[in-house]
This record gives structure tokens, sequence and C-alpha cells, in this order.
């Protein structure tokens, strides 16, 4: 997980807890349950602090994906590069290596 968004998370969290103390109070109501007298800055802040949490599977997700999507690119240029070695050999002619005649010169 990237070390800075959870730094930057906690810093606005801490942000929020103090101004949460200092601002008006409110009613929240989801549904079932009324939550009262809750500070406005602080309700913001959980709303943040939620939305995170259910951001951080996608982001690991997608990086995930971008880690599997790198090994297939790799191995695929490795099949590339094996087969372009293997070709450039196949295009060599076969020669037979030339057999020098050495004589010696004579002294005379």
């Amino acid at each position: 997980m990237p070390w800075r968004m959870i730094l930057v998370i906690v810093i606005i969290l801490l942000v929020g807890i103090f101004a949460g103390f200092n601002l008006n109070q409110t009613n929240i109501s989801i549904g079932f349950y009324v939550f009262e007298n809750v500070p406005v800055f602080l309700a913001l802040i959980i709303s943040f602090i939620l939305g995170a949490g259910m951001m951080i599977p996608f982001t690991l997700k997608m990086k995930i994906s971008k880690k599997q999507e790198e090994k297939i690119l790799k191995k695929k240029a490795k099949e590339e590069d094996k087969a372009m070695k293997t070709e450039k050999n196949d295009n060599i002619p076969d020669v037979e290596p030339v057999k020098k005649n050495k004589k010696k010169k004579e002294k005379k």
C-alpha cells in the first residue's frame, strides 16, 4: 500500500478530529438509526475514510493486474528473442571449412 496515501489519510484524520471538536453539531440518520449531535466536520472525515477504505481493494487489484501483465510481456519478449536467435542460426548456410595446404619453406 502506498505509504504517502496512508500518511495523507492520517493527517486529514487528525485535522478532522481537531476541527470536529470545534464545529456545530448535527443529527445524522442512516435509515434505521439516528446519530445525534455529531460534529459536521467529523461526519465528513468519517465519510472520507470510509470512501478511501472502499477504494483500497480496487487499487490493489490494479497493481496486481499490472504485475501479471508485465510478467506475460516479459515472457513473450523472451520467447520472441529466442525465436529470432533460432531464425538467425537457420539462415546461416552450412559451409565446410577450407583446408589450407601448409608448405614448409625449404632452407637452401
